[in-house]
């Protein structure tokens, strides 16, 4: 490493700015009717036609499970005879939103529950899908589509989940909690945020007032609520579809989040780096540092986004887990002023 390269690189990264602002979206990709939600449902099932990388013999619960439905089609067969080394007990999960109504096919997750090596190739048979209540709300049954482990930029087998995709079938309406509310003088609904933020709440509030004046009042940074004018009463669904469709710009704290695995960084609208120093590797780098010329192992950067700070260590050849660590040091230094979020 000598001067004249990271002299070229100080002289980029003083052209680099990178500008942007929170970008305007419907109120209902930020949000949701408060009374509206999802069901989560659960079941234990059997996966069948697996090329021999199914449970061993010593998961008894796989072998109870093939005996009681043999026992029922007819089939007497004893346990300790049994290999199942092409069958796998399986949890199975899917999410039924509000409103759906029986018949509606849905995607369901199987991941192995004993020590299957691999669900590929396996057909999931007709499995019960039950609630909180204890109840049955849906069947599942059918081929699996498992996509595979990924090492890197490959793929290879061997994934113990899959999806079953709609072969989840409805059994009954899924009930929804009371999203339209009448407190004796007025009707209204609640818009709930995914993300509860006082500056988001008020946004939302200004946007509906804006079309519907005086319908809208922010109860605090998650609860927005929607008086339904008398005009749209007989027709509250068309209202609120009206009210979801309004733009707003959502606001939210900085945040940096890396992959640690694969090294992504992903940041926020234009995250500044605070003055501050950080050795690594022989490396030092100066950010706000005024009046000093780079040399051999420094680098200096006058003012820096995070941005403009990932693309110099990139181009001094760091690798991801160094690009981490130094990210980590100058949040603990106090020059990040954003959240930091490792995945």
């Amino acid at each position: 490493m000598n001067g004249s390269p990271i002299r070229r690189l100080v002289a980029s990264m003083v052209l680099l700015s990178v500008v942007s602002g929170h970008a305007q979206v419907r109120i209902k990709d930020i949000s949701r009717v408060e009374g509206t939600r999802d069901v989560q449902l659960i079941g234990y099932g059997l996966v069948v036609g697996l090329d021999g990388t199914g449970d061993r013999a010593k998961a008894m619960m796989t072998v109870h499970a093939v005996a009681n439905m043999l026992s029922r089609m007819g089939v007497s067969v004893p346990e300790a005879q049994m290999r199942v080394r092409n069958v796998a007990s399986v949890v199975v999960t899917a999410k039924a939103g509000s409103f759906v109504r029986k018949g509606t096919a849905m995607d369901a997750v199987v991941s192995a529950l004993g020590d299957a090596t691999s669900l590929k190739g396996g057909t999931l048979l007709l499995t019960p899908l039950r609630g909180l209540d204890g109840t049955v709300a849906a069947f599942a049954q059918g081929p699996l589509t498992v996509e595979g482990r990924r090492s890197g930029y490959l793929s290879t087998p061997g994934q113990c989940t899959g999806r079953v995709v709609e072969g989840a079938i409805v059994q009954r309406d899924m009930e929804a909690g009371n999203w339209l509310l009448n407190d004796g003088a007025t009707t209204y609904a609640s818009i709930a945020l995914f993300r509860p933020d006082f500056t988001t709440a008020e946004r939302i509030a200004a946007s509906v007032n804006g079309r519907f004046p005086g319908t809208a009042t922010a109860i605090d940074p998650g609860i927005v609520r929607i008086t339904v004018p008398a005009e749209h009463a007989s027709l509250p669904v068309r209202f609120l579809a009206m009210v979801e469709s309004l733009p707003v710009e959502p606001d939210g704290v900085a945040r940096i989040v890396i992959n640690e695995r694969t090294g992504t960084v992903v940041m926020g609208n234009n995250i500044t780096v605070s003055p501050v120093a950080v050795s690594h590797n022989n490396v030092q780098i100066e950010i706000g540092t005024s009046g000093k010329d780079p040399g051999d192992g420094t680098v200096v950067l006058k003012g820096a986004s995070v941005d403009e700070l990932v693309t110099a260590l990139n181009t001094l050849g760091f690798k991801p887990g160094d690009i981490i660590s130094i990210f980590k040091a100058i949040k603990r230094a106090g020059g990040i002023q954003a959240e930091l979020e490792l995945m």
